[in-house]
């Protein structure tokens, strides 16, 4: 604890990052079951799609921006 408080002297000083992406593929099934002896088969779509990133930063009064 005594580096953390070192680190800075007031809340006013922190900024919490936070970054997020989405995609076509992210609801895709990765894994699958099948009884013993069977393929497993797992559709997933064959997309290009556009990914969207956001990068959200806030302190102690609300968002940055």
């Amino acid at each position: 604890m005594w580096k953390i408080r070192c680190w800075y002297s007031y809340p006013k000083q922190l900024i919490f990052v936070n970054e997020t992406s989405k995609s076509e593929l992210d609801n895709a099934r990765r894994y699958a079951w099948a009884k013993r002896g069977e393929r497993a088969i797992v559709r997933a779509p064959f997309a290009r799609g556009e990914r969207v990133s956001i990068l959200v930063a806030c302190d102690v009064s609300g968002f940055v921006g």
